[in-house]
This record gives structure tokens, sequence and C-alpha cells, in this order.
């Protein structure tokens, strides 16, 4: 008789497990599997069956994801931390339809104006970031005068 377990295995040439709690997860799904079905598996089937398991676990595609795994009274915990947009069917279809119940033109602005807002600050920082550049390498654009004699011109000007 077999082994109700399977030893973790490795994926494919080229890939890599994002973490302990992906090899945990396929694991945990490869015992979900009836143990009448697993004694019939082959080692070749038990190893492609938990490829495919930890390959489900690289397709997700997280901006940030945090995973910890932390030894406690002799076993093994694990906290997994995802951050991202849901992308499920159910998600997607309920966020359309509440994108689609605010009037396009109020949507049009507030996407104007959020992307006004994020261009005026990368603006900003830019200039910002070439201003202290030219500062700290010593070049002077215009000789007896700084950024802040600028400003205060500008501010007169304006008033």
């Amino acid at each position: 008789m077999k082994s109700n377990s399977c030893p973790p295995l490795p994926t494919h040439v080229g890939e890599q497990v994002a973490g302990m709690a992906d090899l945990i997860h396929a694991e945990f799904l490869f015992s979900r599997i009836p143990v009448h079905i697993r004694d019939l598996l082959s080692i070749e089937q038990r190893q492609d069956t938990m490829n495919a398991f930890l390959r489900m676990a690289l397709e997700r595609n997280s901006p940030v994801k945090f995973e910890a795994v932390f030894p406690f009274f002799f076993r093994r915990y694990y906290m997994v931390l995802w951050l991202g947009r849901d992308r499920r069917k159910s998600t997607v279809a309920t966020e359309r339809a509440r994108r689609e119940r605010v009037p396009l033109s109020i949507r049009t602005f507030f996407y104007l104006a959020l992307l006004w807002l994020v261009l005026t600050s990368f603006g900003l920082l830019a200039f910002m970031g070439l201003y202290w550049t030219k500062s700290f390498l010593g070049i002077d654009l215009f000789p007896n005068y700084h950024l802040k004699d600028f400003v205060e011109l500008f501010v007169e000007w304006i008033s």
C-alpha cells in the first residue's frame, strides 16, 4: 500500500515557488484528494498533481505579497497577506455595475481630476529632484537669484 502523503516536489525548470505558504497550500490541496484515489496514483502522477497545484500558486499575480512561517509550541503556523485587485468574475461584475450607476460625466470629471492630480504631483517631484540635483552639483543657472526669489516674483505677479 502506498503512503498517503507526497514529499514536496519542485516545479518545472525555470519556475520558482513563491514561498512556503504556496507549498503548504499545495500540500493541503493534495491532502483533500480522497485517500482511495491517492493510493491509486503512481509516483509520476503524484508529482504532476503537486506541480499543477504549485503552478496555480505561480499564476496568482499580487502586487503585494507577505508571507511568514513560524514555529510555535511544536507546530508550524503561517500567515499570508495579499494585497491587490480582486479579479473574480462575480466581483468584476459587481464593480462594473457600481461604476455604471454613476453618470458618465461625473466619472469622466473624477478621472480627469485624478489624472491632473497625479501628473501635477509627478511634475512637482521631478522639478524638485532636478532642482536639488542642480544645487548639489553647484550649478548656478541664474546668478544672484534663487528659487525663493522666483516664487516671490510669481506671487507678486498673480496678486
